[in-house]
């Protein structure tokens, strides 16, 4: 089987790690891959790959009319069986490429879309969100499988009015269950003392992760625990870089809680900061699925979470964690007190958080690649007509 998968960029997010990963394991198997990126980061693989530089979120229409030309090139060469797209921006031009190729050459490549969580709120003003939604409708008419990482992806896209239900499918990204945990003193090297509670994030500084309101959470946690007469001595752990790291320094300054908040930057070693979290916090807008909540979960963490989108598979409200309403730090003060009060609770809710992501589905851990890429699998040889032993 020939498979084209067309990414929009190559970064380290959750994304791209779970792409690289599925093209491996189905070129391991002897299929013939063939990956499209864009961005400016060039990548080495054992498998084919083209890097469109042209092949940018941002939209520019002679950027974009150059990558469907380049994208339509390579498609007529490679003449794939399915062409996987994943992202916004790789998805709409890599779709509409392909239907114009069947058109034009009477073939018929099956088409497949993997957004990575929708961006109907959470990302851009009203006016955007409705132009990319109405996008979203149209290309959806062309494709002949959508996959959603959660059901609540999947359920709000289809409320949103993009596609039936029978055009979804439900395929968690996949995350390896074999963590390795670095032996060494991360505490120590960070100066985070031993009697400090650590709450703490990981991703990217953008403003759709809400990190502003994680951050602005302190104040609030602050007073609390004063006027509760708490004497625990807390300090939030942010991991990850991006564009707002500066906007958000600036608030902590703002709020005189600089000195309790440690900004890591861009990090390989996340798995291990999360380790020395004892509480997870996602505050974000919009999130398809959340790979940090999953490994956070793998650690015995408990969470909080917004109440939004995919985050809500994985958080259950009093079980494993909080969910809280998105955009509001109060709530996210109150219920890191609430576990920084009762270390029984804490432990209790880690401890669920671990047995709810070792379930098990399809004979397989929920949230595993080997799920992952055994459901893609099955998709690819269905949709292609293709047999093969499951």
């Amino acid at each position: 089987m020939k498979l084209i998968y067309i990414i929009t960029r190559l970064d380290w997010g959750g994304s791209s790690e779970n792409l690289i990963e599925l093209a491996e394991g189905f070129y391991n198997e002897g299929n013939d891959i063939i990956l499209i990126y864009g961005g400016s980061a060039l990548r080495n693989f054992k498998f084919k790959s083209y890097h469109i530089p042209t092949l940018r979120r941002e939209i520019n229409l002679i950027y974009d009319l150059k990558t469907f030309w380049k994208i339509f090139n390579i498609i007529k060469k490679e003449k794939p069986d399915i062409i996987h797209t994943h992202t916004s921006k790789a998805g709409i031009i890599g779709r509409w490429t392909a239907f114009f190729y069947n058109l034009t050459h009477f073939r018929r490549i099956k088409i497949i879309h993997t957004p990575h969580g929708h961006i109907f709120y959470g990302y851009f003003n009203r006016l955007k969100s409705y132009l990319f939604l109405f996008i979203e409708k149209i290309s959806s008419l062309i494709t002949d499988k959508l996959i959603a990482l959660t059901e609540n992806e999947k359920k709000e896209s289809i409320n949103f009015g993009v596609a039936k239900e029978d055009k979804w499918l439900v395929i968690p990204s996949g995350i390896s269950y074999d963590i390795k945990i670095a032996n060494r003193n991360l505490k120590k090297e960070l100066l985070i003392s031993e009697d400090k509670i650590v709450a703490g994030t990981a991703g990217r500084l953008e403003k759709v992760k809400g990190m502003e309101y994680f951050v602005r959470s302190l104040k609030y946690l602050m007073n609390i625990l004063m006027l509760n007469d708490i004497n625990k001595d807390i300090v939030y752990l942010i991991v990850g870089d991006g564009s707002e790291l500066n906007y958000l320094k600036e608030i902590s300054l703002k709020d005189n809680v600089s000195s309790k908040i440690i900004f890591t930057g861009y990090r390989k070693d996340v798995v291990d900061l999360i380790n020395i979290m004892d509480i997870y916090v996602q505050s974000s807008l919009n999130e398809g699925m959340g790979r940090a909540v999953v490994i956070a979960e793998l650690l015995s963490k408990p969470v909080i979470a917004s109440n939004v989108c995919g985050l809500k598979d994985l958080v259950q409200d009093g079980y494993n964690g909080f969910l809280v309403e998105s955009q509001n730090s109060l709530q996210i003060a109150i219920k890191i007190y609430d576990l920084i009060k009762d270390e029984e609770l804490r432990i209790k809710m880690g401890k669920n958080s671990f047995d709810f992501i070792n379930r098990e589905e399809d004979g397989f851990k929920k949230y595993s690649f080997e799920r992952c890429f055994y459901l893609h699998k099955k998709l690819y040889f269905s949709i292609s007509n293709k047999s093969d032993s499951l």
